[in-house]
């Protein structure tokens, strides 16, 4: 029964940290409590070294985990290098501002008086949505986009966007991604066929039916994108 119970605790915490939400982050002259591989979402309290303070909190300070980042960025600085009265200028990411009046972080007695704290700005988007048939390029990382962000993307091998281009990009606008041309499933192509005629390059999505008239009154054939391919029906009386 011992050893039973030595296999469970030595196990369970490892499931536990596989399932963390956050990466260990790196801290120099100074280290967590609990030191583990990967974290939960959760606050998490470091401490610093001898002759070195948290930026935020003295010796001791927090940071919490927050959509696979940390916020703040635990840090450790030599008691030395900000003398009374100095000020930090502080810079959000991209799509972010400081909170609302937020006051200037100030050095007083060796602790500051302010911790930064950023928020998502108006205008700022999330993750674009997946796009059918498409893959987004160099897609970064980060979780929110300052409003007027690019981001391209390209269609799968053997699909085109409506104007018959492989590359397109998308647009972060007033908090939304302007709605992307569609890279279809399938393409008929104007000339492709001899028993009915196209006028112009036809586009469907997956699982998409379109009928065309096939030269005799009353008559159509349809066709039906499956698994990116166009499956037609004989010409037959319309019902």
């Amino acid at each position: 029964m011992w050893i039973l119970s030595f296999l469970l605790l030595t196990w369970f915490p490892a499931v536990l940290h596989a399932a963390g939400s956050c990466a260990r982050p790196e801290l120099t002259h100074g280290f967590l409590v609990p030191d583990r591989q990967s974290y939960p979402e959760n606050s998490v309290t470091y401490a610093c070294d001898d002759g070195f303070k948290s930026a935020m909190e003295s010796w001791w300070g927090t940071t919490t985990c927050q959509n696979g980042k940390w916020f703040p960025e635990p840090f450790c600085i030599g008691s030395g290098w900000f003398e009374e009265n100095d000020k930090l200028t502080v810079d959000c990411d991209p799509g972010y501002r400081l909170t609302k009046a937020f006051p200037q972080p100030t050095c007083i007695k060796g602790s500051w008086t302010s911790i930064p704290t950023c928020e998502k700005k108006k205008g700022a988007c999330d993750r674009p949505p997946k796009i059918s048939n498409a893959t987004i390029l160099h897609e970064a990382s980060q979780e929110v986009f300052a409003e007027g962000s690019k981001l391209q993307y390209e269609c799968k091998t053997g699909h085109n966007t409506e104007d018959g281009k492989t590359q397109e990009s998308i647009t972060c606008r007033a908090g939304w991604w302007m709605t992307p041309l569609p890279c279809p499933a399938c393409v008929m192509r104007q000339g492709q066929y001899t028993d009915f005629k196209l006028t112009k390059d036809e586009l469907l999505m997956e699982g998409e039916i379109r009928s065309f008239n096939c030269g005799y009154p009353g008559y159509e054939k349809r066709a039906r994108c499956i698994n990116s391919e166009i499956f037609l029906t004989h010409c037959k009386c319309k019902t």
